[in-house]
């Protein structure tokens, strides 16, 4: 199964999207004129959408579930290059963990006032704040990274 999606996934994949989408575009077009007719109440409650809308969500959960299930398959048929992906994923975890502790519901402020305004508890914000440090220490590290490999490259 590995191979053969790996041979032919792609050209599979574009398959069965054009034929939603044209089972999509057949479907809509079938009954358009009688919702064009229908007031603007009537067209909310309508279907017509429902089967390209229900079909998107389907193959959003599909190749989310298959990107997982391929990636534990790939981790564990090739073991070597396990440790050169649960490190960084540790790291990474160690990071938001940190930043998550270390975060404090802002009391004043545009975020307290957004916070008020959406009705967010107080974990929720600071998970949001723990997601945006995380991401301010990724692109430091990610800048510096790119510094410190453009200077020992100007040296060789």
């Amino acid at each position: 199964m590995y191979s053969f999606l790996n041979k032919y996934g792609q050209t599979a994949a574009f398959a069965l999207g054009a034929l939603i989408t044209v089972i999509f575009f057949i479907q809509v077009n079938a009954g358009i004129s009688t919702f064009d007719g229908l007031s603007k109440e009537e067209q909310l409650n309508t279907g017509i959408f429902s089967f390209g809308l229900g079909a998107s969500v389907f193959l959003t959960i599909l190749c989310a579930l298959a990107i997982v299930a391929f990636g534990f398959y790939y981790l564990f048929t090739h073991p070597k290059s396990l440790m050169r992906t649960v490190v960084p994923v540790l790291v990474l975890a160690g990071i938001f963990v940190v930043s998550y502790i270390m975060a404090k519901p802002a009391e004043t402020g545009a975020m307290a006032s957004l916070a008020e305004r959406f009705e967010l508890t107080d974990g929720q914000e600071k998970f949001i704040s723990a997601g945006l440090s995380t991401t301010l220490v990724l692109f430091i590290g990610a800048a510096l990274a790119f510094a410190v490999s453009e200077v020992r490259n100007f040296f060789k």
